[in-house]
């Protein structure tokens, strides 16, 4: 078995397929509408087999900020792997809230927020 896909709930499809698409080179492989939910959902592949699926609803509310609190149980981010972390930061923290980059024990990395403030993790492991 493989991971298939992270959903990710979207105040603004618009806002988020630019995002996903000029930061991590996504783009759109399906859209459609779930009329009985009230939401449009937007399907976004890496072209490696990585996708995320994107919800909007109608009606949606903000994400709370517990889901920043790593100790609160959820899923907290997801990451997308980089061969230059440093490069990728440069680009986006005048135009986003990103963290410093970070040098880990296994890699280095940073966080920047996507336009419905969810969390995404940079990601370089070191070599």
């Amino acid at each position: 078995m493989k991971i298939n896909h992270t959903g990710i709930t979207v105040l603004s499809l618009e806002k988020s397929i630019e995002f996903y698409r000029d930061i991590f080179g996504l783009q759109t492989e399906n859209s459609f509408k779930k009329k009985d939910l009230g939401a449009k959902i937007v399907i976004m592949s890496d072209g490696s087999g990585g996708r995320i699926e994107l919800f909007q609803f109608e009606k949606s509310s903000v994400l709370p900020e517990s889901q920043n609190d790593l100790s609160t149980q959820g899923v907290k981010h997801i990451a997308f792997e980089s061969n230059d972390v440093e490069a990728i930061w440069r680009k986006l923290h005048s135009k986003y809230e990103c963290t410093n980059v970070t040098n880990g024990t296994s890699a280095k990395y940073f966080f920047v927020k996507d336009p419905t403030n969810i969390p995404v993790e940079v990601y370089q492991q070191y070599k």
